[in-house]
C-alpha cells in the first residue's frame, strides 16, 4: 500500500508528459499544413492544376447546337444542296473567266430564309470552313457558289475551298454548326454534274451523274433547256444529227465514215468559217469549218474521218472521228459558248441536246440523205 502511494506521483508525472508530447506533435502538424497552404497560395493561379470537375474538354471550344433552335429547324426543312460540279471544263465561267468548280443551293420551301452566318464545307471534321454571305433566298430560289478557293462574299460568291475530283462530301451547316444538309459523291467527270435532287424535287439516296447540267435551274430536261436559253447557247448554227457508226451512207473509195449534220436554224445567212467543231473540250478549236455561206434552213453534212485531206467536192472531212460516249462542241470563233450533247452509244444517231431533230428519225445503217429529207 505504501509502495503504491509512493509510485502515484511518478505515474501522474508520466501521464502529464504523455499529454504534453501529444500536444506538441499536433501543433507541429497544424503548422506544416498552414505553411503548405501559404506555398500553394504563392503559386500563380494560371499555373495551378484545375480540379477535375472544372477541366474543359477540347470539343467545348467548338460551337455546338445540342438543342436546335426553331430557326435552325426551319433551315433544315428549307435548304438543300441540289447540284455540284467538281470538274468544270467549259460549262460555267466565273467573272474572272475561270471554269471553277461550283455548288448549287436551293430553298425548297415557300418562305424566304436567311443564309447569314451559315457555313459550307467539304470536310465533316471542319463544318465551319467557309461562311456564307448575309443574303436571303426566296422560296424556290437557287444560289450558285463557285468553289475556287478565291474566298469572296461580295458580287460573285466563291468559297475558300475547291471540290475533290476523286470524290468527296459537301456539308451545309447553321451558324452554330448544326448540320442542315450533307451529300457525298464519287469520282467526277469533266463537265458532268452530280445531282442530289430528282426531277420531281425529291432528295436522292445516291448522287446522279449527268450531262444535263442545270446551274440555277431545276434538275430536269426542261431546266436544262431553260439554262441553255438563259446562257445564250442556242446559236443559229446547230448540230441537228450525227451518226457515230456509219455502214451504208455515202461510200467513198469503199469506205464509210461517221458524219455530222449542221443546220442553220436562224433567219439570216451565216458563214460556216466563223465556227469550230470539236470532240475534245481540251481542244475546242480542233476543226475550223470551211468558208461557206449556209442559208436559213439549209443543212450540210461533214464526214468525221480524222483526215481533212480527204475533202473533195461535196464530201467535206473533219480532223476527228466520233467515238463511243462522245460529245461534240460547236463553237463560234469569237467566243466559246455553244455546247451540245453526246452520243450515248457507238451505234445509232447522235441527238443534239439543243434541238429536236427535223423530220423523221432513221436507224443507223438505213440509207438516207439527211440534208435532203
Amino acid at each position: 500500500m505504501k509502495n503504491a502511494l509512493r509510485q502515484g506521483p511518478l505515474i501522474l508525472l508520466l501521464l502529464l508528459c504523455a499529454v504534453f508530447l501529444c500536444f506538441c506533435v499536433g501543433l507541429k502538424t497544424r503548422r506544416v499544413s498552414a505553411d503548405d497552404q501559404k506555398l500553394v497560395s504563392a503559386v500563380p493561379s494560371a499555373e495551378r492544376p484545375m480540379p477535375h470537375a472544372e477541366m474543359q474538354p477540347l470539343s467545348a471550344a467548338r460551337p455546338t447546337a445540342a438543342v436546335p433552335t426553331e430557326e435552325e429547324l426551319r433551315l433544315q426543312d428549307a435548304l438543300r444542296i441540289s447540284e455540284a460540279m467538281p470538274s468544270n471544263g467549259v460549262t460555267l465561267f466565273d467573272e474572272d473567266g475561270d471554269s471553277s468548280d461550283w455548288v448549287e443551293l436551293v430553298n425548297i420551301s415557300a418562305d424566304p430564309v436567311s443564309l447569314e452566318n451559315c457555313w459550307l464545307s467539304d470536310k465533316e471534321r471542319n463544318r465551319m470552313k467557309w461562311q456564307l454571305p448575309a443574303l436571303e433566298l426566296a422560296g424556290g430560289e437557287r444560289l450558285i457558289i463557285f468553289c475556287s478557293k478565291k474566298d469572296r462574299t461580295e458580287g460573285e460568291y466563291h468559297s475558300s475551298f475547291s471540290l475533290s475530283k476523286a470524290g468527296g462530301e459537301i456539308l451545309l451547316s447553321s451558324p452554330t454548326g448544326l448540320l442542315l444538309d450533307a451529300v457525298s459523291y464519287g469520282e467526277a467527270e469533266k463537265d458532268r454534274s452530280f445531282v442530289f435532287r430528282s426531277d420531281e424535287g425529291e432528295d436522292l439516296e445516291e448522287a446522279r451523274l449527268t450531262w444535263q447540267v442545270t446551274p440555277g435551274f431545276p434538275n430536269s430536261e426542261k431546266g436544262y433547256e431553260a439554262w441553255l436559253k438563259a446562257t445564250d447557247r442556242h446559236g443559229d448554227l446547230v448540230i441537228s444529227e450525227a451518226v457515230s457508226y456509219n455502214s451504208s451512207y455515202a461510200p467513198q473509195q469503199m469506205q464509210y465514215y461517221d458524219w455530222v449534220e449542221l443546220e442553220n436554224a436562224g433567219k439570216e445567212p451565216l458563214n460556216l468559217g466563223d465556227y469550230y467543231l470539236s470532240d475534245d473540250d481540251d481542244n475546242l478549236k480542233k476543226s475550223r469549218l470551211p468558208e461557206r455561206v449556209l442559208q436559213p434552213g439549209e443543212r450540210i453534212v461533214f464526214f468525221c474521218s480524222g483526215d481533212p485531206g480527204l475533202s473533195k467536192g461535196v464530201y467535206q472531212h473533219l480532223g476527228f472521228a466520233i467515238g463511243t460516249d462522245e460529245r461534240l462542241w460547236l463553237i463560234p470563233a469569237s467566243r466559246l459558248c455553244h455546247r451540245h450533247g453526246r452520243a450515248p452509244l457507238a451505234f445509232g444517231p447522235f441527238r443534239a441536246a439543243l434541238r429536236q431533230p427535223v423530220g423523221p428519225r432513221y436507224p443507223c445503217g438505213q440509207k438516207h440523205r439527211p440534208h435532203d429529207r
